[in-house]
């Protein structure tokens, strides 16, 4: 929403998203249910055919502000130094050594992963 000027404040972008995706009710309930939950909430996505996306490039949460002003569509107008400043967090990032052959890689389904 930044590359496309529709905010126009720098917020903390990992509070939204926690605040939106709830990864924490998401744990609750796969526990609920006996899904295994991926070994971390946080992964880059790009980086294989499973969730590679279609200009090549990578999205890394810890280098979330990087991407938003890597992508050649600018017409943000918050600047890249005030959404560094209140973005100075770090997440621990790992990927899934599992593929769904019935999804994208991080499928937690038993009875469709494959190690």
């Amino acid at each position: 929403m930044y590359r496309w000027g529709q905010i126009d404040k720098a917020v903390d972008m990992k509070a939204v998203i926690e605040s939106v995706y709830r990864p924490d009710l998401f744990a609750q309930v796969a526990k609920e249910v006996g899904y295994s939950l991926p070994p971390s909430a946080w992964k880059k996505d790009g980086v294989d055919k499973y969730n590679m996306f279609m200009d090549g490039k990578v999205w890394d949460p810890n280098k979330a502000v990087e991407y938003i002003f890597s992508t050649g569509i600018d017409e943000s107008k918050v600047s890249k130094e005030e959404l560094l400043k209140v973005n100075k967090w770090t997440v621990k990032t790992e990927q899934p050594n599992y593929v769904c052959p019935y999804g994208p890689a991080g499928c937690a389904d038993p009875k469709y992963v494959t190690k």
